[in-house]
C-alpha cells in the first residue's frame, strides 16, 4: 500500500511541474531565457545586470549571484532565491508581456531591502553598474 501511495506522490508532483516550468521562461518554452534584471536596493543608485534561467529551475546574473526560480503560473508569482550575498529573497509577480516586478529582502540579518523590475532581454544588452551588485554586496 506504501509503495502505490508513494507513486501517486510522485505522478502528481509530476502534473505540477508544467506549470512551474515555464517560469521566466520563453513563451515557446526555449531555455536558457534572458532578462534585463534592474534593482534598486534602499540606499543605493539602481544597477542592472543580465539574469539569466534555466529550464531546471535555477538562474545566474551576470554580476555573480546564483539561485533558484519559481514562478505560479496561475497567479503570476515570481521569486529568484539568491544563495549568495546577503541571501536576498527576490519576490514579484508578471505585468504586461515578459516583465516582472516586485521587492526583495535580505534574509541574512543585515535587513537590506529594495525593488526591481525585469524584462525579456533583446540582444546588446549594456549592464549599469551600481557600486552593489543584485545579490546586496
Amino acid at each position: 500500500m506504501k509503495k502505490r501511495a508513494l507513486l501517486m506522490l510522485v505522478v502528481v508532483l509530476l502534473l505540477l511541474i508544467p506549470s512551474t516550468v515555464f517560469a521566466f521562461g520563453s513563451v515557446d518554452g526555449k531555455f536558457p531565457a534572458h532578462f534585463a534584471l534592474t534593482f534598486c536596493w534602499d540606499g543605493w543608485p539602481c544597477g542592472q545586470t543580465g539574469l539569466h534561467i534555466y529550464k531546471d529551475g535555477t538562474f545566474n546574473t551576470d554580476d555573480g549571484a546564483v539561485g533558484f526560480w519559481t514562478f505560479v503560473r496561475e497567479t503570476g508569482y515570481g521569486a529568484l532565491d539568491i544563495t549568495v550575498g546577503c541571501l536576498p529573497l527576490y519576490e514579484g509577480f508578471k505585468g504586461e508581456g515578459w516583465h516582472f516586478d516586485g521587492e526583495m529582502n535580505c534574509r541574512d540579518g543585515s535587513g537590506g531591502h529594495g525593488t526591481w523590475f525585469a524584462d525579456r532581454m533583446a540582444t546588446g544588452f549594456v549592464p549599469v553598474p551600481a557600486g552593489i551588485t543584485s545579490s546586496g554586496r
